[in-house]
């Protein structure tokens, strides 16, 4: 493979992976078997545990590893203060206003009766507190504990970054997985780092310095056949050990452990579902992450209210709350790239389609 067209490759991979893994993390959201008494015990749970955990857990792990590779993709530590520059508003500006966003759309729920009467969801009064809390730390916009996660690795990648480049490097990642199992976040609070996400930062270093052609280039048919095959073995194992059995305090340190190498085998696995050329709905995952709890959480409880209670509609909703939502974000997305191209660039950090 020429050096350009690994790098078409690569690109049109990342713009397709981003998009597959925001559509999972929206299935993730839009399970909605507590709202259907009589779907607890059925196909339903099923098949949304599958899809929204045994699947959907391995978005966001994915999402550190991708992040942190191309954080530190041709990395020289003089390029440090050019790169914190460049995430400042590719990722503290988004996180910042979106935070605001979100604290806003859900005082304007609270307080209209029509709609709060559909969510189970508590008014609230405004205070100082409340609103540092929200802004800063995402208290009403729940999918963004993953932009303040990655703000912590951001600040921390100089020191990762010392720690990986070494012929031991990769001995941290194992040991960062170990500290992980015991403490999932130090400290143990909302405003702790999540260690049990860090090792995907770690992960996505590691490949980034020593190991980027591999991680870049499509692979042979049976090294991707294989990395396939892999992946659903993982996935299955861990679906069985927390669906079925869910009780062994030994089992749960062995699911995050499949985790661990469930999350880069799916990188080499997705090589086989990269098109040649990516449509713009697909370029736009991170607007897609953003805007979509607010959405799925309403159109779900809302239907929930209003349909029959059996697991035909608890399917059918689960689906197209992620399909309703995904059409909406589209619309939004092309009036704001037409009409409103700075505030588009503004709430997406300086991503374009």
């Amino acid at each position: 493979m020429t050096f350009s067209a690994r790098n078409d490759f690569f690109r049109n991979k990342i713009i397709s992976v981003n998009f597959i893994l925001a559509i999972g993390v929206m299935f993730i959201h839009s399970e909605n078997i507590a709202l259907y008494e009589n779907s607890r015990f059925s196909i339903a749970l099923f098949l949304e545990y599958f899809i929204s955990h045994s699947l959907g857990d391995l978005a966001v792990p994915t999402f550190f590893m991708m992040s942190s590779y191309l954080f530190y993709r041709n990395y020289q530590p003089n390029q440090l203060i050019n790169k914190y520059h460049r995430r400042i508003k590719s990722t503290l500006c988004p996180y910042l206003i979106w935070n605001c966003l979100y604290l806003v759309a859900f005082f304007a729920i609270t307080s209209l009766p029509i709609i709060s009467s559909f969510m189970t969801t508590e008014r609230f009064t405004l205070s100082p507190h409340l609103i540092f809390e929200a802004i800063l730390f995402h208290k009403y916009n729940k999918v963004f504990w993953f932009m303040q996660q990655l703000i912590y690795f951001i600040i921390l990648s100089p020191l990762v970054y010392l720690l990986i480049k070494r012929k031991c490097g990769f001995a941290w990642i194992g040991a960062f997985l170990i500290i992980g199992l015991f403490y999932p976040t130090l400290p143990d609070n909302q405003y702790g780092i999540r260690i049990n996400m860090m090792v995907y930062w770690l992960i996505g270093c590691g490949f980034a310095i020593h190991k980027p052609s591999i991680f870049e280039e499509s692979g042979s048919k049976s090294f991707v056949f294989v990395a396939i095959f892999i992946t659903c073995v993982l996935v299955i194992t861990r679906f069985i050990l927390d669906y079925a059995i869910d009780s062994s305090t030994l089992l749960s340190f062995i699911s995050p452990i499949l985790l661990f190498f469930n999350v880069p085998f799916l990188w080499f696995a997705l090589s086989s579902f990269v098109p040649s050329h990516t449509p713009w709905w697909m370029r736009i995952s991170f607007f897609i992450y953003s805007a979509h709890p607010l959405l799925v959480d309403v159109w779900k409880k809302v239907s929930a209210r209003l349909l029959p209670d059996n697991s035909f509609f608890c399917l059918a909703n689960y689906v197209l709350a992620v399909f309703f939502s995904f059409i909406v974000i589209t619309i939004a997305a092309r009036f704001l790239l037409k009409y409103m191209p700075r505030t588009w660039n503004i709430l997406n950090g300086g991503r374009q389609p």
